[in-house]
């Protein structure tokens, strides 16, 4: 596919970290990060989009423990007097409020809104907030960099809106999604960057799910075909475009 991402690769509109969304998000990312310790790089386009899924669990998580804290200030006057099993079906309730209107990924049958948290701590943000009264779990508000479990990106959380990535397919451990920030369908495998085009005219993610036949078996006279035929390259690179394939087919 060298070729095909080379001719890509010259009709790129701008790089992601020169995007509006990218300049606008990156800071806000970044100070959450300094806040909490998390000393990880930001340098390559993944390592945003994963920052990205990070950052989007961190606001998950603050919610709620904002929702837990609030309810028991609100509840103060009475709390002391609640037993565990009232304590927690009181801040449930307003847990379940909260839940609504959160992403979330489906693992094990049960939804999990911190992804970024293995299954145990998902059990306790989603049913036992009640725990954070107890000052070990209290603590998780701002000490967890150690309990982040998962490293990389994922199908499900890019389904799921954790990043600026929307999902194209799946198939043999690779992943497909589409940046509208700089126009760039990447490929991943196993969570790593495998890949990218960059799309400059391509408007409509969804279409793209035609090239990926080609892509999943390499067939790189097939996927340039495609690109030219949906014209989803600029006017110049069509025209290179067409004299690639020309040559090919000598």
């Amino acid at each position: 596919m060298k070729q095909l991402i080379k001719l890509c690769e010259k009709d790129q509109r701008e790089p992601l970290f020169k995007t509006q969304g990218c300049r606008e998000q990156l800071p806000l990312i970044q100070s959450q990060f300094k806040a909490d310790k998390l000393n990880l790089p930001i340098k390559s386009d993944l390592e945003f989009f994963y920052a990205q899924f990070l950052y989007r669990c961190i606001l998950s998580k603050q919610a709620f423990e904002t929702v837990f804290f609030k309810a028991c200030y609100e509840m103060n006057d009475y709390w002391s007097s609640l037993n565990y099993l009232e304590k927690k079906r009181l801040i449930n309730i307003e847990i379940d409020a909260l839940k609504a209107a959160l992403p979330y990924v489906m693992r094990n049958h049960k939804q999990v809104f911190i992804p970024m948290f293995d299954e145990r701590m998902n059990d306790i943000y989603r049913d036992e907030m009640v725990l954070f009264e107890l000052k070990q779990y209290a603590q998780l508000r701002y000490e967890y960099a150690s309990l982040i479990t998962q490293k990389s990106l994922s199908a499900d959380v890019i389904a799921a809106g954790f990043t600026e990535l929307e999902l194209i397919g799946e198939a043999e451990e690779q992943c497909f999604c589409f940046c509208k920030l700089n126009h760039r369908l990447y490929v991943l495998s196993n969570g790593q960057a495998s890949y990218s085009l960059s799309l400059s005219q391509c408007a409509e993610p969804s279409e793209l799910a035609e090239l990926l036949p080609y892509l999943i078996q390499a067939d790189e006279r097939g996927a340039l075909q495609l690109i030219l035929s949906r014209q989803w390259l600029s006017e110049k690179a069509l025209r290179k475009g067409e004299k690639l394939l020309s040559k090919w087919q000598r």
